[in-house]
């Protein structure tokens, strides 16, 4: 679980995804909270009605002053019950899981995978004059201008680095960075 930490008015305090607060709170009931909060909205809706037609027959009153009492202590509270059955509605979606999301993104990771292990040296040959230095490659940095080598690719880790640029990566940085291409073509270019 990814632990992200915010800062607000000087206090500090973790701050987790729905997700996260689903997997730590499994016996929380939500669509029971979703059945209570509908109810008090259509409570809500019905009150603000009855109020509205009653401030319309009264003749004699002051309707901006009923409209804007009523919009201060019903209308506000009317609106956060609307969000949180909004976000009910997330987490009930959360709760159940779309199968078909969750083949979509093993289907991916699965491709980013293979990806990752596309030879690097493969790659980079086509772009970079490379020479051999041990295990290792090394020869001018495609994204900077140099006239000594230092570039290197690792074939062990299938990774590389430029200590001129300090920019370095796996197999899939190097082709976004070669082919100036999103994360999610160069994985497909890598198959």
């Amino acid at each position: 679980m990814k632990k992200i930490t915010r800062t607000i008015r000087g206090y500090t305090f973790d701050w987790y995804s729905d997700r996260e607060l689903l997997e730590m709170f499994p016996e929380a009931d939500i669509p029971s909270v979703f059945v209570e909060r509908q109810e008090e909205y259509d409570q809500r809706v019905q009150i603000i009605k009855k109020l509205l037609e009653k401030v319309e027959k009264e003749p004699s009153c002051n309707i901006p002053a009923y409209e804007a009492l009523i919009e201060k202590f019903h209308i506000r509270n009317l609106l956060e019950t609307e969000r949180d059955i909004s976000r009910l509605k997330r987490l009930i979606s959360l709760t159940k899981g779309n199968p078909r999301e969750s083949r979509v993104h093993e289907d991916f990771e699965e491709r980013k995978s293979c990806a990752k292990n596309f030879p690097i040296y493969e790659l980079a040959r086509s772009q970079i004059d490379l020479k051999s230095s041990g295990k290792n490659f090394v020869g001018l940095c495609p994204f900077h201008m140099e006239k000594t080598p230092s570039f290197y690719l690792y074939t062990e880790t299938n990774s590389f680095y430029c200590f001129g640029c300090q920019t370095g990566g796996d197999v899939i940085t190097l082709t976004m960075h070669l082919y100036s291409i999103r994360f999610t073509d160069a994985v497909a270019m890598l198959q």
